[in-house]
């Protein structure tokens, strides 16, 4: 029996009045150099642009306060009508050193966490959008297991912009939600050609694997990676939609629903999209160095 597919569109409605003025630039505040991929906002969250590769972006003429944020850095509030320069300074957080504790006579063992599955039962796209978003999965650690991150992978089909730029990231558990970034750089991803499982290497990065368990996220960025999707209807019609970077895997949650999602870096909530009464979760897992104490 053909085996049934889960097809979700994210779609947000396109507002008037985004990106008409002169454009502003993003810059290290430390070191000077443009800051790409940076997420600029309306206060609301409810629309959202990023600077380009150069740290440049367009405000909106429909708001004064915009909010910027991006990995790495402290969150700042433009307030356009007080600036005389469109030339913002992001300064960089302050460096914390994470470690565990570990044997120096055993060598670790590599483990692995998260979606198991070789096919997708399921696809999520990013269409029809205005805003930019995010698909975590929660990886639990009931053992309280001591690791360090090696790799996380993503399950990307064939379908889709599969070369787009994208950036990984990793959240810890907040009252089981996602909270705050575990992986303080900016790390993106430009793919050559995907298809199937593609791994990231983060070890270099010192993650530390908490105790009660962590969030693995891909972020969409660029709206230059777009193409036109065709999406047969349960009603039998035919949707043509524009939709942006990756489609990512989804599979039946075996027990519990453990995807998250949010748009424009806003409030996450639990993914619970469950048509015929089956839940999906997003195609992620990672490998772990596990040390012994």
């Amino acid at each position: 029996m053909r085996s049934q597919w889960l097809i979700v569109l994210f779609t947000v409605v396109s507002l008037p009045g985004w990106g008409q003025r002169l454009s502003g630039k993003i810059i290290n505040e430390l070191t000077a150099k443009p800051v790409p991929y940076v997420l600029v906002t309306s206060p609301d969250r409810k629309m959202g642009i990023r600077t380009d590769t150069a740290g440049y972006f367009r405000p909106p003429v429909n708001f004064d306060t915009l909010l910027l944020s991006a990995p790495g850095y402290q969150s700042a509030t433009l307030v356009l009508s007080e600036v005389d320069s469109l030339v913002v300074h992001l300064a960089e957080k302050p460096l914390e050193v994470q470690g565990i504790a570990m044997s120096g006579s055993k060598r670790p063992r590599l483990e692995m966490a998260g979606t198991r599955r070789k096919r997708p039962q399921g696809i999520y796209m990013n269409c029809d959008s205005t805003s930019f978003s995010e698909m975590a999965l929660y990886i639990p650690n009931p053992e309280q297991k001591q690791a360090i991150l090696h790799k996380v992978y993503y399950y990307v089909p064939r379908k889709g912009k599969q070369r787009a730029p994208f950036r990984v990231r990793i959240y810890a558990n907040t009252n089981g939600a996602p909270g705050r970034d575990l992986l303080e750089e900016s790390v993106i991803v430009r793919p050559r050609w995907w298809g199937r499982w593609k791994e990231i290497q983060v070890g270099r990065y010192n993650v530390p694997l908490p105790g009660d368990g962590l969030f693995v996220s891909i972020e969409w960025l660029g709206r230059e990676s777009s193409y036109v999707d065709r999406i047969k209807m349960t009603d039998g019609s035919v949707r043509t939609s524009k939709c942006y970077g990756q489609a990512l895997g989804m599979i039946k949650a075996p027990e519990e629903p453990r995807g998250w999602a949010r748009s424009n870096g806003g409030n996450w909530f639990r993914w619970t999209l469950s048509p015929n009464d089956q839940v999906y979760n997003p195609m992620i897992r990672v490998e772990w160095l596990r040390y012994s104490q």
